[in-house]
């Protein structure tokens, strides 16, 4: 059996955009290869070599991909002419900033905002798999946002850490440390109190809310640990629950 060769194609007509290189080599992490058009003729393959260099060679028109990716502010008389020349079925995905959602579009939208870029690896991982049909739910960057208990208690995390001044809990390196603004003395006294935590929450059950974001509904030891002991000033604590947070938050 001779394996498929998954083609990512970027649309984006204007070539000094940032985002058409920044969908390459986002995509190419995954796809076999990824194929840019910032014009009617000006097709070239994206290459993401071992040394990080990134070139773009001129490359023929592709008869047939596995997924397109357009930009929303484009022409769509000349998105659609390109798009018609393709051979057969491809998934369509129609990016913006910060990402637009639109019930006449045949497409499927990115709704996380992609300028700043904020999509990850994870976000290419997704989008491949729905893709190649190994993943039936939609990609979470096509997914409105909703807040995240967990996120929220992550950024409380780090504003503890700055407030009490331990930006070396924080992997800010010791030389760096000292360029770092010092703030007010009471500011390391608010966050010591469980109010200071809990107050973004009210109306809220903090616990059953984590709970329901953590895999396989179960609050991991180092986030439980953090929550029996809001204010009580434990700084490793609030580290190694952060740390936790965020290995969660990137599963």
């Amino acid at each position: 059996m001779i394996a498929t060769t998954h083609i990512a194609l970027v649309v984006c007509l204007s070539k000094t955009d940032p985002r058409l290189i920044a969908w390459a080599r986002l995509l190419a992490k995954k796809f076999q290869a990824v194929v840019t058009i910032s014009g009617e003729d000006d097709w070239e393959t994206f290459v993401l070599t071992k040394d990080h260099s990134e070139p773009l060679s001129k490359s023929a028109r592709p008869k047939r991909v596995s997924a397109a990716f357009i930009h929303a502010s484009d022409d769509a008389t000349r998105v659609q002419s390109i798009l018609e020349c393709l051979e057969g079925d491809f998934k369509r995905f129609v990016f913006s900033s910060p990402g637009v959602e639109s019930a006449e579009s045949p497409s499927i939208p990115i709704v996380q905002k992609t300028n700043p870029w904020w999509l990850r690896e994870q976000d290419a991982t997704e989008l491949f798999d729905y893709t190649v049909g190994t993943r039936t739910d939609l990609p979470a960057c096509c997914k409105p946002e909703s807040f995240s208990f967990l996120c929220a208690l992550g950024i409380l995390c780090q504003g503890y850490l700055i407030a009490k001044a331990r930006l070396d809990l924080l992997g800010v390196e010791g030389s760096q440390i000292k360029h770092c603004c010092s703030l007010a003395k009471d500011a390391a006294v608010k966050v010591t109190d469980s109010r200071w935590w809990l107050t973004p929450f009210d109306g809220f059950d903090l616990q059953d809310e984590i709970r329901k974001e953590c895999p396989e509904q179960s609050v991991p030891a180092e986030i439980q640990s953090l929550l029996d002991s809001l204010g009580s000033d434990d700084d490793n604590r609030v580290a190694v629950a952060l740390k936790k947070i965020e290995a969660v938050l990137n599963h």
